[in-house]
């Protein structure tokens, strides 16, 4: 068997546009978050232990294993995306909404 690097398998999943459609079907109407969840994805596949990566991707199993780390990601939220910009996102949008709300009471 022929091992690819993990940055040879990204580059494939890139060019394939696979990923997009992926980020598409399980974000849906969060267009805003996209390309940093897609740029994790990338970043996760990259450390991930290269002989499971090969696995996976010789057995046709790749594309479950996206869509569990994109799923995880972006629904749990113990997960470092989830913090980073979902729940950050969350307190931006409440902070601006107590904000908007003491500009009307004024």
């Amino acid at each position: 068997m022929d091992f690819k690097t993990n940055n040879e398998i990204n580059e494939e999943l890139y060019r394939s546009k696979k990923v997009k459609k992926f980020i598409t079907n399980i974000a849906k109407q969060q267009r805003e978050i996209y390309d940093d969840l897609e740029n994790d994805l990338y970043l996760i596949l990259l450390q991930t232990d290269n002989e499971k990566l090969n696995y996976l991707y010789e057995n046709k199993q790749l594309d479950f294993y996206i869509n569990r780390i994109l799923c995880n990601q972006l629904k749990s939220t113990t997960s470092p995306f989830y913090r980073t910009y979902i729940k950050n996102g969350l307190i931006q949008d409440e902070i601006t909404k107590q904000i908007e709300e003491e500009y009307e009471d004024r």
